[in-house]
Order: C-alpha cells, then sequence, then structure tokens
C-alpha cells in the first residue's frame, strides 16, 4: 500500500515537470513571436489612439456621432484631444444630419463638451443617404463650442458661411440644430445671387429658421441690390430654396435709382416680394406709408395709411407698374422750380384709395383714379394762379408725356375756385356743382385750360347763379359757356337763355337763344317813368348783353320789355342804368299804360317808331326815325319824331329800371297828322308840330298853316285853317289863333 502511494506522487511530479517544461517552452516561443512593446505614454496621458469613435443615441435612433482620425485622453483634466475631427449631428428623424469638421478639437466627458480651437466647418442638412442637394448651409469659424447634450454649437469669432446661391460673415455665431437655426451675433453681411444681380443684406443680428426658411434680423437691417437701397429695423428675410422671396422690414425707408427717375419709398411696416432673380415684384407698406417719385421735372409724394406697388419685372430690370394707396390716401405732385418760367400748380389728390398705373417702363404716369370719394387741389405756385379745389364721388385722371396731368375727370362733382392774389382783388370763391365733369390740362404746363361740366350743373359768384345742362370754362380766356336751359340770377333778377357766355374776370355776360330776363323792381309802386315801378321788369329777345355789372344791358332780336301792364318791343333795347337811358332801334313799340284810368277803364299810350331815346331823370321819351305814330283811346298822332313827357312823381325813388307811369304830355314834329275820334264824330288835323297835353285833353297844332276837318259818320263838316289851332277834347272846344297878316279861315258844309 505504502510503494502504491509513493508510486502517485512521483506520476504527479512528473507530470507538473512535464507540463512545467511544454509552458516554458511554450512561453518561449511567444516571447519570440510577440509584438514590440508600445513605448511608455507621455506625462499626463492615460491612454491614446490612432482612431476614435463615440456615439450618443436617444433610443434607436443617433443623435450625434463623434470621429476621429486619433485621439490622445488626458488624465488632468479628464478630457480626449482629438484630430481629424468629424462630429455628426442628427435631427429628430435621424434621417439628415448637420457635419462638423476640424483638424483638432477637445472632448470633455464629464461637462459632454466639444470645444475647437482651430477653423471649423459646419455643412447643414446633409441626408443620410442620397446626394447632397446645393442649398445646404455651410458655415466656417474658429474657437466653436460643442454641447453634446443639446448638439449646440456656439462662437464668439467671426464666422463665413455659404449657402445655394450665397455667403457670408458674421462676428458671433449660435448654432441650434433641433431647432435648426442659426444665430449670428454682431456685424452681420449676407450676398445671395441671383440674376444678373447680387443682393447684399447688412444687419446688427441675424437669426435663420431653417424649417420656417426664413432670416430675421435686428435691430437695424439694409438691403442693397443695384440701386435698391432699403433701411429698416427689425426685419425678415423669407426664402425660397435658398433664394430670398420677400422681405419684411420694420420703420423701413427704401430708395431706387431709375432711368431719369428716383424712387423712395417708406412705411412703419415694408413688405417687398423678389422674383426668382431677386427683382423686386411687389411692395407693400402699412403704417405711415409714403411713396416719392422724381425726375427733373416733377416730385410726387404718395401717402396712405397702407401703399402697394407692383413691379414688372424684364431681364434689363424691374419697373413700377402701378401704386394703389389706401387708408386716408393723398398724392402730391409738385413741379421743380425752373429759372425764368413759372411753374404750374401744385396738385393734391386725396382720398380714401387711390391707384396710380405707370407707363411701359416704369418712367412715367399713365393715369390715376380714386375708388372712393376724393379731392383734388391745385395750389398756386404764382400770385397769378387760382386756388382750385374738386371734390367728385370719383376721379380719374390721365397723364401725357413727362407726367403733365393731360384729363382730369369727376363724377358727382363740386368745385371751389379762389381769386387770385394778384391782382388783389375782394371776389368771392367760384363754386360750381355738377354730376359730371372733365378738366383739360395744357400738355406743356400743365396748368388748367378747359373745364366742362354737365348734368345737373349749378354756379354760385357771391350773389350770382346760375344752372345749365352744360357748362364749359375757358380757363385763358376766363370765359364759362352754359348751354342747355341756361339761367343766371341775383337778388337783383336772372336771365335764362339757351346758351350763356360768363366772363368771369369782367363780370360781363352773352345770353343767346330764347332769351328771358326779370329784374326786380326798384321803385315804389306809385312811382313814375318807362318801366320803374314796384313790379319785376321782363324781357324776351333772341340776344342779351349784359357788361359793366349788369349796368350796361342790350337786348337784340325781337326784343320785349315789360313790367306789368306796360310794355316795350323793338328789334333792339340798350339800357344804360347808371345814366338812367334807355334806347331802342327798329320796330320800336312801347304800351304805357296811366296811372288814373278812366270811367271807361285802362288807358294806354301805344307809340310806334323807328327808334326811342329814353331819358328816366328827365322822365323824357323821344321817339324818332319819320313814322311815329302815338295811338291813345279816341287819339292818334303821327309825326316824324314825337317828344313824349311821363307824369312825374318828386317824392318816388330815383332807383330807375327802364318803361311806369303814364303820359303827361307828347310833342311831335315833322308833317304831323291828328286823328281824333268820339262816337260817330271824329277829327283831322294837320300841321308841322302838335303838342298834346293828357290831363286837359288839349291838342294843340301848329306850323305851315295848320288845318283841322271835323267829320261826321267819316263826312267832312267843318274845316278850320289858322296859325294855330287848340282844341279841347273834353268839351269839344276849338281856339283858332290867326296869323297877322292872314285872318283864321273855317269852312262850314252846309246839308243839303
Amino acid at each position: 500500500m505504502r510503494r502504491f502511494a509513493w508510486l502517485l506522487v512521483i506520476a504527479i511530479l512528473g507530470i507538473v515537470i512535464s507540463v512545467g517544461n511544454s509552458y516554458l517552452r511554450q512561453k518561449q516561443i511567444t516571447a519570440r513571436n510577440a509584438p514590440a512593446k508600445p513605448a511608455p505614454l507621455g506625462m499626463g496621458l492615460s491612454a491614446k489612439a490612432s482612431k476614435w469613435e463615440w456615439a450618443n443615441n436617444q433610443g434607436d435612433k443617433p443623435k450625434s456621432l463623434i470621429r476621429a482620425s486619433s485621439f490622445r485622453e488626458i488624465k488632468d483634466p479628464p478630457s480626449t484631444e482629438l484630430e481629424g475631427l468629424e462630429l455628426l449631428l442628427y435631427d429628430a428623424t435621424g434621417t439628415k444630419y448637420d457635419l462638423v469638421e476640424s483638424a483638432q478639437a477637445r472632448f470633455t466627458k464629464g461637462d459632454r463638451v466639444l470645444f475647437s480651437e482651430g477653423d471649423v466647418r459646419i455643412t447643414m442638412g446633409i441626408p443620410e443617404d442620397g446626394p447632397k442637394p446645393n442649398r445646404v448651409l455651410e458655415i466656417k469659424s474658429s474657437s466653436v463650442r460643442f454641447e453634446l447634450d443639446s448638439n449646440k454649437a456656439s462662437t464668439d469669432k467671426p464666422v463665413w458661411f455659404k449657402f445655394g446661391q450665397g455667403e457670408g460673415q458674421a462676428v458671433g455665431a449660435d448654432y441650434d440644430p433641433a431647432l435648426r437655426e442659426l444665430n449670428l451675433r454682431s456685424a452681420v453681411a449676407l450676398t445671395w445671387h441671383a440674376g444678373e444681380k447680387t443682393m447684399h443684406v447688412e444687419a446688427g443680428e441675424a437669426l435663420y429658421k431653417e424649417l420656417e426658411s426664413k432670416v430675421y434680423l435686428k435691430p437695424w437691417a439694409k438691403l442693397t441690390r443695384d440701386t435698391l437701397v432699403l433701411n429698416a429695423k427689425d426685419s425678415v428675410v423669407e426664402l425660397d430654396q435658398g433664394i430670398v422671396r420677400r422681405v419684411d422690414a420694420n420703420q423701413a425707408v427704401g430708395t431706387e435709382q431709375q432711368k431719369g427717375r428716383s424712387l423712395e419709398y417708406a412705411a412703419d411696416a415694408l413688405r417687398i416680394d423678389f422674383n426668382e432673380k431677386g427683382q423686386a415684384q411687389k411692395i407693400e407698406g402699412n403704417g405711415a406709408a409714403r411713396l416719392i417719385s422724381g425726375n427733373d421735372r416733377e416730385r410726387t409724394v404718395m401717402s396712405a395709411g397702407r401703399v402697394q406697388l407692383d413691379f414688372i419685372a424684364t431681364d434689363a430690370a424691374s419697373t413700377l407698374q402701378k401704386a394703389f394707396a389706401q387708408g386716408k390716401a393723398r398724392v402730391e405732385a409738385k413741379p421743380v422750380p425752373k429759372p425764368k418760367s413759372i411753374p404750374a400748380e401744385t396738385k393734391v389728390l386725396s382720398s380714401d384709395s387711390i391707384e396710380l398705373v405707370m407707363r411701359p417702363g416704369g418712367e412715367e404716369i399713365d393715369r390715376m383714379e380714386t375708388h372712393d370719394p376724393g379731392v383734388i387741389e391745385l395750389i398756386p405756385n404764382a400770385p397769378t394762379q387760382r386756388q382750385r379745389r374738386l371734390e367728385g364721388e370719383r376721379l380719374y385722371m390721365t397723364y401725357g408725356k413727362n407726367n403733365v396731368l393731360e384729363k382730369l375727370r369727376s363724377v358727382k362733382s363740386s368745385t371751389r375756385t379762389e381769386p387770385a392774389a394778384q391782382p388783389a382783388s375782394k371776389a368771392p370763391p367760384v363754386l360750381t356743382w355738377s354730376q359730371d365733369l372733365e378738366a383739360f390740362f395744357s400738355p406743356t404746363s400743365g396748368e388748367l385750360a378747359r373745364l366742362e361740366q354737365w348734368t345737373g350743373f349749378r354756379y354760385q359768384e357771391g350773389p350770382r347763379q346760375a344752372t345749365a345742362d352744360r357748362a364749359s370754362l375757358e380757363q385763358a380766356k376766363g370765359e364759362i359757356n352754359l348751354t342747355g336751359k341756361a339761367r343766371v340770377w341775383d337778388p337783383s333778377g336772372s336771365t335764362d337763355a339757351d346758351t350763356i357766355l360768363l366772363d368771369q374776370k369782367s363780370g360781363d355776360f352773352t345770353a343767346k337763344g330764347q332769351v328771358r330776363s326779370v329784374r326786380e323792381g326798384e321803385r315804389k309802386a306809385n312811382a313814375a317813368g318807362l318801366m320803374n315801378g314796384s313790379e319785376p321788369v321782363r324781357a324776351t329777345a333772341n340776344e342779351m348783353y349784359s357788361t359793366a355789372k349788369n349796368t350796361l344791358v342790350r337786348y337784340e332780336g325781337r326784343a320785349v320789355m315789360w313790367q306789368g301792364a306796360n310794355r316795350l318791343s323793338a328789334n333792339r333795347i340798350d339800357i344804360d342804368r347808371p345814366a338812367q337811358k334807355l334806347k331802342a332801334n327798329g320796330q320800336v313799340v312801347s304800351q304805357l299804360l296811366d296811372r288814373q284810368a278812366s270811367a271807361k277803364g285802362q288807358v294806354f299810350t301805344i307809340v310806334r317808331a323807328p327808334e326811342l331815346l329814353y331819358s328816366d331823370k328827365d322822365q323824357f321819351a323821344h321817339y324818332r326815325g319819320g313814322g311815329v305814330v302815338l295811338t291813345r283811346p279816341g287819339l292818334q298822332v303821327k309825326g316824324q319824331e314825337i317828344r313824349a313827357y311821363l307824369s312825374s312823381n318828386e317824392n318816388s325813388e330815383s332807383n330807375w329800371e327802364g318803361p311806369n307811369g303814364g303820359l303827361e304830355k307828347a310833342f311831335a314834329d315833322g308833317k304831323v297828322e291828328i286823328v281824333e275820334t268820339r262816337d260817330t264824330k271824329s277829327r283831322q288835323g294837320w300841321g308841322d308840330h302838335a303838342e298834346y297835353y293828357v290831363g286837359e285833353a288839349r291838342l294843340v297844332l301848329e306850323g305851315t298853316r295848320p288845318r283841322m276837318v271835323d267829320l261826321l259818320a267819316g263826312v267832312p263838316q267843318r274845316t278850320t285853317e289858322g296859325k294855330s289851332l287848340v282844341w279841347f277834347a273834353n268839351n269839344d272846344r276849338l281856339i283858332v289863333d290867326g296869323e297877322e297878316n292872314r285872318r283864321a279861315v273855317t269852312n262850314l258844309i252846309k246839308k243839303k
């Protein structure tokens, strides 16, 4: 048994020795085949490697991934230095990432911050699969800090970046990949290349929101494209596929130089829309909005609560096509003063909404109109010009060359024209009203040339008023032509005619065609005179001329005047009110009513003559021209001329109008012939001179051997001749005065 135990020990020892020898031999072989021993780590290093990778996932989706061509682990403070860095920052879907590239960076695991002292390049929006789009934003900066938990990046150093069709720079930046937002802290300058011309944007600070495709600029911004310059406060640039398509600017002022014209626009809030070539398509201003357009001839200012400008883009440029102003809109066009020339009036248009359309090329205005009731004012720029104001429910303006107003049209219009400053005048303003109105302006000076109004036209100048179907003003002549049921009146009277021509400078007027006039009576009811009682004086004629402030009046063509029962007709009647004279020519017929009627009723004196001269001061009417005939009840007097004296009244007022009062006496001269008729009796007389006294019914015949014949039933009964024959009609008494050497003769014819 003991012998077996020793054998077992010896066997185990042999196995151990055998295994040990095998291990030593294998160790020697392994030692010979093992790689060289690495060099010792540097001071402060715990590890280093040629390649390094660190991933940060959120669930099953990647959040960030750090790769480096080499790394070194620093003991104190614990960190990792990376070379050839690539940092992938994924979006929420994990299908896109932003690539951060840097030659060197330091990674601190404790605070999970990656910092690059040198240059850093960031490429945004790279798809996980597929080609990189050309609108990818690339950023270059230095001293960039990345927070791996939030994937945010920031730097205080200058930043340069490139995108699809532009580039830019700033000082200091912050990038949040989760929100897809890039904040540029200061000194921002952006450039977009669109079309043939670039667009430059400058700002104090900018925030790019990729998800919104917008760039927010503050606290100020400046946009420049070719000759367009826009300065503003807070602004927003909206992008489409990397192209600027819209700019919203606050407290903005923009200027643009076009061929032969400058544009300036401003507003509390200004919006500019651009096309794919970077050309302005539409500009909209809200809040104290205005558009200023100027050239070497005129400066036009459009202002309103809201102004919209529409542009048309061509290969050459973007030109203004239309402008629309709304909310207390106002357009002022003021001529540029030039040496040795009188500028036209300044034109001001006001309405709640105004639309302006430009001619092709955007250099000149084609037309302008209001969409609401409006007011246009012509403000003088010279003392000889008159200030004018037009109000209308709708206003339409057409322009000619060089932005000169050519025609103005208005609906439901009223106008007000003030007198010119020179010559000094106390004349009242001229007011008009009409349904329709058109004004035409000089193509050279732009001043008003002709004004036409129709449908319900009314006119007022102080106490003078007028109406007509249509009215036309010739500015150079200062004449207003009223046509169609024309009527002019003032407190003293009125005139109606087919047409009336008013002279604004002198106050004269001419009426033609079916003229009818009325002048209020100015004397007491018992006043004497041809036509000067208290009743209105009326007249009709083919034509009427009023001059010297209606103190000189002429009626022509079948002229007829009447006051009560008194009547005067002639081919022409002239009235001189200051001289209190009247003249009538051609087929004159006057009818005068005696103030005291006879037992048989009213008594009229009717005189027919080629011509009448009347003086109201003397109460004297001179009928002349041959073939004058005076007729009264039972009496007819013929002669070459008749001088009639009307009954006078010393207590009456002397305000004269022209024929009231009855006949007092009448003198006839030249081949005088009288006929007196009473019942079946009549008397005829002949002489060179005759006198008739109404109150006494006394008739006097004088001259070369006057003769009188008594008739009974047309048969001569008695013939009387003498130097003078005096006959009293009331008592049928005849007084004959013979000559010194020739007796008076009376021949009686006896009955058979």
